[in-house]
């Protein structure tokens, strides 16, 4: 008889094994073993800079600087959104993306989360760049 227990924490293995043999000599041994096997719950942390952190943009195609880092050492996706509600499938991490903004005059926001290996989702980093898309002149504020 083998049982397999799991909490949150440690896995735990019970099993019994009868000896066949005359019954003179028969008998039942019986082990355990503990193995903790860690419980990663805690998300990645990163950040978004659109258009290299410039205050407003003509061209709604926008270059994201994207950086991230989780406990485990590894990011492993990223998904996207203009509207922090619907967002694009999960894709390879990566340090920078070509983005296009909703259309329309105005301020954008742009939201980014992503996932370590074992699925935690962090909370959406974000940035906000005007579009000015009318052809009215500007000058880049620092």
């Amino acid at each position: 008889m083998t049982a397999l227990r799991q909490s949150r924490t440690t896995l735990l293995l019970t099993s019994a094994l009868l000896l066949v043999a005359p019954p003179a000599i028969a008998q039942t041994v019986s082990f355990e073993a503990r193995v903790a096997i860690p419980v990663d719950k805690q998300p990645p942390t990163g950040t978004v800079v659109i258009d290299g952190g410039a205050t407003h943009t003509s061209d709604p195609t926008v270059t994201l600087t994207l950086a991230a880092t989780d406990n485990s050492g590894t990011v492993a996706q990223m998904k996207f959104s203009n509207d922090g509600t619907a967002y694009t499938p999960p894709e390879p991490y990566a340090t920078s993306k070509s983005w296009t903004l909703t259309s329309g005059d105005g301020t954008k926001t742009v939201y980014v989360k992503f996932s370590d290996p074992t699925g935690n989702w962090s909370q959406a980093a974000t940035d906000t760049i005007v579009l000015i898309e009318r052809g009215v002149a500007y000058t880049k504020s620092d």
